[in-house]
C-alpha cells in the first residue's frame, strides 16, 4: 500500500473542524522511546494514499515529545483499521501503545509501521502516566509524577515534589478513612456510582491542566453520560498541608463552583441530591471526613506535612498510619501500613498500568 506523507501546517485548523464532522475520531498513539532517545526527535507520519479523511493534528494538548515518549494525535476514518507510518530512525522507538494497548509494529530503514485498530469513539487518553487502583465503589487513580514528562504549566519552574507525595499519601489515607466509614459499601449498596481519589497530573495529557496542584475526592454520579457529579478539589500548599477547596460541578445543570475555606465543611450529595458524606479542611490544614449519619475521621500528616505521610484517626477504630512511596524508575509504589506491612503495587513504566500487586510484606 502507498503512503503520502502528510504534515499539519498544510491542513488549516478549520479544515480539521470541518473533517471532525464528517466521520473522523481523534486517536493519540504513544511511541515510547528508548533510554538514548533526544527529547525531540524528529519524526513525520505518512497515511494511504486513499484516506482522505486521515490527517495529523498537531495541537499541543494531545501531540507531545519528551525523552520518554512521543505522542501522536491522528484523525481517522471513525471505525476503520487505518495503516500508519511514521518516519524516525527505527531505534528510538520500544513499544507502540492505544491508551496502553501494546500495538505490534515493525521497522524498516525509513522509521516504524503499524495499523491502529477501528475505534468508533475519540480515544485521547495515551500519554497519560498513571495507574487505577480499583475496590468495590472505589477508583484510586494515581498520577505519577515524573519530571522527564512535565508538560503545560509544569512544564518549568520548581518541581512540586512536596505536593506529589502530599497527594499520594493523601490519597492512601482517604482510602483507608472511607473504608472505616463505609461509605464504599454504601455507594455499592445504594448504586449511586463510585468514589475516585485522584492526584494531579503533571504532564498535560490530552490538555488536562490540573494546576496548582492539588487532589480529589469525588463521588462520581452514574449518570446517563456516564459522567457528572462535584468534584472537590483540595488545594495543596508547597508545605505538604491543604489549603482550601474548590467543588466544580461537572456536566450538571444549574450548579456553579464553590470555593470552600479552611474550617468550613462541604457536603456531597448523591445525584438525587441526598447526602452522603462532608468533608472539611481543618484551620491547620487537615483533612476531616465525615458520613453524614455516622461517624468521622481526621487525617493528620505524621510530620509538618502530609509528604511525611497520614495519621487516620476515625471514631470506634485505633488510629492508623500511611506513608506512600513511588519509584518510576522500578514502576513501584509502595504503601507502609502502621510502619510494618507493606502493599507494593506494580505497573507499566510506559502507560502506568497495573500489572500486580502484593499485599501485607512485613517490614
Amino acid at each position: 500500500m502507498k503512503f503520502a506523507a502528510v504534515t499539519f501546517l498544510l491542513v488549516p485548523l478549520s479544515a480539521i473542524a470541518a473533517a471532525k464532522k464528517e466521520g473522523q475520531v481523534l486517536v493519540t498513539i504513544e511511541l515510547a522511546k528508548t533510554s538514548g532517545a533526544s527529547r525531540e526527535s524528529s519524526l513525520s507520519v505518512s497515511f494511504p494514499k486513499d484516506c482522505g479523511l486521515c490527517q495529523l493534528d498537531k495541537d499541543p494538548a494531545y501531540a507531545k515529545q519528551n525523552k520518554r515518549v512521543a505522542v501522536l494525535a491522528v484523525l481517522l476514518p471513525r471505525s476503520t483499521a487505518v495503516p500508519v507510518h511514521v518516519a524516525i530512525p527505527p531505534s528510538t522507538v520500544r513499544r507502540v501503545l492505544l491508551e496502553g494497548q501494546e500495538l505490534p509494529f515493525t521497522q524498516d530503514d525509513n522509521g516504524i509501521g503499524f495499523t491502529v485498530p477501528p475505534q468508533a469513539v475519540n480515544r485521547v487518553n495515551s500519554g497519560e502516566f498513571q495507574t487505577h487502583i480499583f475496590w468495590p465503589g472505589i477508583d484510586l487513580r494515581f498520577e505519577h509524577g515524573d519530571p522527564e514528562r512535565r508538560d503545560g504549566k509544569y512544564q518549568s519552574g520548581a518541581w512540586p515534589a512536596v505536593q506529589l507525595k502530599s497527594a499520594h499519601t493523601l490519597e492512601f489515607a482517604q482510602l483507608l478513612a472511607i473504608r472505616m466509614l463505609g461509605l464504599d459499601s454504601q455507594v455499592v449498596d445504594r448504586n449511586i456510582g463510585s468514589l475516585d481519589l485522584m492526584g494531579f497530573d503533571t504532564d498535560f495529557p490530552h490538555g488536562h491542566e490540573d494546576y496548582p496542584p492539588h487532589m480529589h475526592m469525588i463521588l462520581w454520579w452514574p449518570t446517563p453520560t456516564g459522567a457528572g457529579s462535584l468534584i472537590a478539589h483540595y488545594y495543596i500548599t508547597p508545605q505538604g498541608l491543604l489549603d482550601h477547596t474548590e467543588v466544580i460541578p461537572l456536566r450538571t445543570v444549574g450548579l456553579v463552583a464553590t470555593r470552600i475555606e479552611r474550617g468550613v465543611s462541604y457536603t456531597d450529595t448523591d445525584y438525587t441530591g441526598e447526602r452522603v458524606y462532608s468533608h472539611t479542611i481543618t484551620d491547620k490544614g487537615w483533612l476531616q471526613i465525615a458520613e453524614v449519619n455516622g461517624g468521622s475521621c481526621l487525617i493528620s500528616p505524621l510530620g509538618h506535612g502530609f509528604d511525611s505521610g497520614s495519621a487516620v484517626e476515625c471514631a470506634g477504630f485505633p488510629r492508623r498510619t500511611i506513608q506512600v512511596d513511588d519509584d518510576i524508575e522500578k514502576g513501584k509504589i509502595t504503601v507502609l501500613n502502621d510502619g510494618m506491612r507493606k502493599t507494593i503495587y506494580t505497573y507499566d513504566l510506559d502507560s502506568g498500568q497495573l500489572l500486580g500487586t502484593e499485599p501485607n510484606v512485613v517490614r
